[in-house]
């Protein structure tokens, strides 16, 4: 069985014993924690310069209407990591999110940094270390998925499934993954003004 949905979904079955023996799951909470992907990327991950931190310690700090990006260590959503200031994640945090077993604690870990600009974001599938899909996720802010293809976007396919395939290669652990790159200026690199940089690794799952 090969289980498809929510994170939520995925974190209920890898808790469910059952279930979890029925599943081929191509997830684990640890090898889809920034703690543990994050420095195996190096500069190539989008968040390289975050702050680790922890959720009890970022409510304890003093308000500011100054925007951080915030996202938490799990792979799983316990919360969606976007751009806001220390209120709105004290809104989150007293709200007391949960997913499946894990929920959200004081000594919850969470990843601070300054927001970076985006101008695409593309989501990779990898399996047996091959690209089976790149789509097209997130354009100029707008969630609008289009799968890529030869004939319309064969430059920019073969500049992510080149970029992807170097970084999924320093993660020889998974055999099954989604990889999402963003397309965000830097001063060299890819297509002129920008470069790909790794967001996150996700499961197949979801």
């Amino acid at each position: 069985i090969i289980y498809y949905g929510s994170t939520k979904l995925v974190q209920l079955v890898n808790d469910a014993p059952e279930l979890k023996k029925k599943a081929a799951l191509f997830y684990s909470p640890e090898t889809h924690a920034v703690s543990w992907y994050g420095p195996k990327f190096g500069e190539d991950y989008l968040n390289a310069g975050a702050k680790k931190t922890t959720a009890g310690e970022l409510t304890d700090s003093p308000s500011s209407d100054k925007d951080f990006f915030i996202r938490p260590d799990v792979g799983i959503k316990l919360f969606a990591g976007k751009v806001m200031d220390v209120n709105a994640f004290r809104n989150i945090y007293n709200g007391k999110a949960q997913v499946g077993s894990i929920e959200m604690k004081s000594e919850t870990v969470v990843w601070v940094n300054d927001p970076i600009q985006i101008q695409a974001e593309y989501r990779t599938w990898w399996i047996g270390g091959e690209c089976v899909a790149v789509v097209l996720y997130n354009d100029r802010g707008t969630i609008k998925p289009r799968m890529l293809n030869q004939e319309d976007d064969q430059e920019l396919l073969e500049e992510i499934t080149a970029f992807s395939k170097a970084q999924g290669a320093k993660i020889p652990e998974a055999e099954a993954f989604v990889l999402d790159v963003a397309l965000c200026p830097c001063e060299s690199g890819y297509r002129g003004e920008y470069r790909l940089k790794v967001v996150e690794i996700n499961c197949v799952h979801s």
